[in-house]
């Protein structure tokens, strides 16, 4: 018999921002952190998630100015990836991340490794698709 672990939707007001964000999975094990690709937000993670969850936490956010990330026209964001990898960092930062594997591919793909440049130490590995290498496991 198959669990079904429920993924949790919430807001975090981080850099200016109120990020909206998907999570599940038990917080005492490792992060998993999906960014998603173009034009989409975390709901395209809504079926992986949970298959996940089973071994990882799992956390998924919009990045900023997809799916229900509010950013106020009052914070002049600039919306270059780094600046969207400045704004996940912070965001990490507040949910009390301390190690994680990101899941990276297509506009998740150069926020994640800028963050990664930034954040190396508290990296544990990265895993890729759609780049022409095989999707390892974790």
């Amino acid at each position: 018999m198959t669990s079904f672990i429920e993924t949790h939707i919430d807001t975090i007001k981080v850099d200016g921002i109120e990020i909206f964000y998907r999570e599940a999975g038990s917080s005492d094990a490792l992060t998993i952190l999906l960014l998603h690709g173009y034009p989409s937000s975390s709901f395209q993670f809504r079926n992986l998630i949970p298959i996940l969850a089973t071994k990882y936490r799992v956390v998924a956010p919009d990045l900023p100015s997809y799916g229900f990330t509010v950013i106020p026209e009052e914070r002049g964001y600039e919306y270059t990836f780094e600046s969207f990898a400045k704004t996940i960092g912070v965001f990490i930062d507040a949910l009390g991340i301390k190690e994680f594997v990101p899941y990276i591919f297509d506009y998740g793909a150069p926020v994640g490794l800028r963050h990664i440049l930034h954040f190396m130490p508290f990296t544990r590995s990265t895993h890729t698709c759609g780049l022409g290498l095989p999707c390892n496991d974790l």
